[in-house]
């Protein structure tokens, strides 16, 4: 017979891979939470909706009537000199036309017995029915043209330079700008805001490529404040001046796009600012802020902690910045190559409201 030998397992290996997971489980409970903060973030953008309380009933809109609803004396300054990316404001125009539907009936159809025009392929038919098929006119009845009123605010305060975002706000505001006009979406204006909100560009004024190039030296980006309340007071200033001198019965669409780093927000009190966005919500208009963010910088919106205290103004921890950001819908874009997508999916929420 042979004698089978069998290798014991050695028992010091074991007690030292046993107390090597030991450690890591233990390592693993120790640690709270995983360093994240010098991850970079990339490129990618983000397109957020968030849940927010239904307006309340009986809501009345205060208008600010002592804002200066006019335009802006233009400097010639040709400081700011950023690049109409024509690319991209085709690829965003192509984006919207599917998306910003026409509002406005321009062509003639249909079969009416009354009318401006006759259709010409009707005659024969009329007269061989020995006229009893009138039906014989036109109207205009079919939409082809858009007649959306959008207004453009630009951020002009000092921290979109401090935070390297004031060049992808003015190839923003230009891509923008370039699509909508090359879409005849209707009319097009831009604000500006920091300390107060101005008018740069009037809603009724007409839009070139030139026009687009003077509006964009207008901002130095160099005001110590953002005032987003002066800004919803007078976008609801200008949206209702326009709603009130409208000749057609259909409803107007309204948009207001902010582009900005989103930084500063509730510096003139939370509540204040809170009350200023249910008060343009309440007055009818879409409002869409992009948050415009330089992927070079160390720091991102996202990771901007603020205090949070309850009525006995005793803290009650610290709470993502963004986590109580007062806007409904917001674009982080951290590329303008990204532009046409993410603003296109905004808008097409706005549409499903």
């Amino acid at each position: 017979d042979q004698n089978a030998t069998v290798d014991k397992p050695d028992k010091s290996k074991q007690s030292e891979e046993n107390n090597e997971d030991s450690s890591e489980k233990q390592s693993e409970k120790e640690k709270e939470f995983i360093d994240t903060m010098n991850v970079s973030r990339g490129n990618e953008s983000l397109v957020v909706r968030q849940d927010v309380a239904a307006l309340p009933n009986n809501f009345q809109v205060n208008f600010d009537t002592s804002l200066s609803l006019q335009q802006i004396n233009l400097s010639d300054s040709d400081e700011n000199n950023a690049p109409v990316m024509t690319q991209l404001s085709h690829s965003l125009s192509e984006q919207l036309r599917l998306i910003l539907n026409p509002t406005k009936a321009s062509s003639l159809q249909g079969d009416f017995r009354t009318g401006k025009r006759l259709n010409m392929r009707k005659i024969i038919p009329f007269i061989a029915s020995d006229f009893k098929k009138d039906k014989i006119w036109l109207r205009r009845t079919k939409p082809t043209k858009r007649e959306f009123q959008i207004l453009v605010a630009l951020d002009d305060s000092s921290s979109m330079a401090d935070n390297k975002s004031r060049s992808m706000a003015l190839q923003s505001l230009n891509t923008i700008s370039s699509a909508l006009a090359l879409l005849e979406a209707g009319q097009l204006g831009v604000l500006r805001f920091g300390e107060s909100a101005e008018v740069v560009h009037p809603l009724h004024g007409q839009w070139s490529q030139s026009v687009g190039h003077k509006i964009q030296n207008q901002f130095k980006f160099d005001q110590k404040k953002t005032s987003v309340i002066s800004l919803l007071q007078l976008t609801t200033a200008l949206f209702h001046r326009q709603r009130s001198n409208s000749s057609t019965q259909t409803a107007l669409s309204q948009l207001l796009v902010i582009i900005s780093d989103g930084r500063g927000v509730f510096h003139e009190g939370k509540e204040k600012v809170i009350q200023s966005v249910v008060n343009a919500r309440c007055a009818g208009y879409f409002c869409l802020y992009l948050i415009v963010e330089n992927p070079e910088n160390k720091d991102s919106v996202l990771d901007i902690r603020q205090p949070v205290f309850n009525s006995k103004g005793e803290l009650e921890g610290i709470h993502s910045y963004m986590d109580s950001f007062p806007f409904q819908h917001y674009i982080i874009l951290r590329d303008v190559e990204n532009l046409p997508s993410t603003l296109s999916d905004a808008l097409r929420q706005w549409f499903q409201l």
